[in-house]
């Protein structure tokens, strides 16, 4: 959450996105950060928001993605009693986020928290 200072931008469903460049971050220190995000996201075609200022934003990460993978499908299911089809909820992808672009002398205040599950087994 920006407290002070513009939110961050992210992207809303999955065109234009590249998982596959998302996934194969190992020259991260070879490129500038302009260059990665243009490798991960064609602006052109995404859908890309911005929160504002002030607004808390929930932003699920790869961890938690790649935890809900590993889990057993769940599956959703109205009443028992009736002929509906049970569907597989589809898996969940992390948010593509970043932080915008910032003027001269323009700052930030971010606010973030993780959350840590730890297995109790």
């Amino acid at each position: 959450q920006s407290l002070v200072g513009p939110g961050c931008e992210y992207v809303v469903g999955e065109t234009g996105l590249r998982r596959d460049a998302l996934n194969d971050l190992d020259v991260v220190d070879e490129m500038s950060v302009e260059e990665l995000n243009e490798l991960m996201v064609d602006t052109s075609r995404a859908d890309i928001r911005q929160a504002p200022e002030g607004q808390a934003v929930l932003l699920m990460g790869k961890a938690w993605a790649e935890r809900q993978q590993q889990q057993p499908q769940r599956h959703i299911s109205s009443n028992q009693n009736t002929n509906v089809d049970h569907t597989k909820i589809p898996p969940l992808m992390a948010c593509v986020h970043k932080s915008p672009e910032l003027k001269p002398w323009e700052g930030r205040v971010l606010l973030t928290m993780d959350i840590v599950q730890e297995d109790l087994e």
